[in-house]
């Protein structure tokens, strides 16, 4: 089938009040929400690169759950699974240097969307990047909340500090619990030429 595309406009828009008013009844802000909620969507699903620019790094990693206690069960407190898209920027081929920039873009555990490297965060961080614009090992990136200036319950980390890179992103509960998302081996670095 074809699908009918129209542009809605911001229901506090002058126009579509005055259309408003003679077409009582009308949905129209919840139409609008709608568009905006697909908007949204839309934006989540696209490909890290994409929204990465030249120069930048992209990664990505699945949401793995946290193995804890003697038996290694998971800690399971949210929806778990997916994956996590990024951009690195700042960091220049064949040099260890600072992130300007961590960001994360997608993630289909649906938390931890946003920038790392802020005033209300605490980084630690070292990127050791080839000449062949690799991200290898002895690369950290640790960014977590800075009470009192975050109420941000989250953290991420990037780390390639073995011969096995690991990447994780972390929620805290409110008693200072950790839970949804535990380290994964499977994070991938891609340079966007």
């Amino acid at each position: 089938g074809t699908e009918e595309v129209f542009d809605v406009l911001d229901p506090h828009s002058p126009g579509l009040l005055q259309e408003q008013s003679t077409q009582e009844g009308f949905p129209w802000k919840k139409i609008w929400k709608i568009k905006k909620i697909k908007e949204a969507l839309e934006r989540r699903r696209q490909d890290p690169s994409s929204s990465c620019t030249s120069g930048d790094f992209s990664f990505s990693f699945p949401n793995t759950p946290i193995p804890i206690g003697p038996g290694g069960t998971d800690l399971l407190l949210g929806d778990v699974g997916g994956l996590v898209t990024g951009c690195i920027s700042g960091l220049s081929c064949n040099n260890e240097s600072k992130a300007t920039s961590v960001r994360v873009l997608t993630n289909e555990a649906g938390f931890g969307l946003g920038e790392y490297v802020s005033d209300d965060q605490f980084v630690l961080q070292i990127f050791n990047v080839s000449a062949e614009c690799e991200i290898v090992a002895f690369t950290t990136f640790l960014s977590f909340p800075q009470p009192p200036k975050s109420n941000n319950l989250l953290q991420l980390l990037l780390d390639f500090l073995g011969p096995t890179p690991c990447a994780g992103l972390f929620t805290l509960g409110s008693n200072g619990s950790v839970g949804v998302g535990g380290c994964s081996d499977q994070v991938k670095f891609q340079y966007i030429s």
